[in-house]
């Protein structure tokens, strides 16, 4: 997510947004496939979202894997299939 600089130099995690703005625009984005979202599936991000309950990186980083890691598990699946 985007940080913004403010006084002292220091970086505020979602550029000044709250929580909630802050994942409004992301859906936004998401549903509209506007970078850096494009290609994620607004389902994908809704999903993803619902499991934020910060502004810290980790959690944001942690809910959007679990997605991907449920896509990796069914391309994995699907590509055993294939043998």
């Amino acid at each position: 997510m985007h940080t913004r600089s403010v006084d002292g130099g220091a970086l505020v995690p979602g550029g000044g947004r709250n929580l909630e703005q802050l994942k409004a625009e992301v859906q936004h984005r998401a549903d509209r496939g506007m970078p850096p979202l494009g290609g994620v599936a607004p389902e994908d991000a809704r999903a993803a979202l619902a499991r934020i309950s910060s502004l810290g990186r980790d959690d944001w980083a942690v809910a959007f894997n679990s997605i991907a890691g449920a896509h990796r598990e069914r391309a994995e699946a699907l590509e055993a299939s294939d043998r």
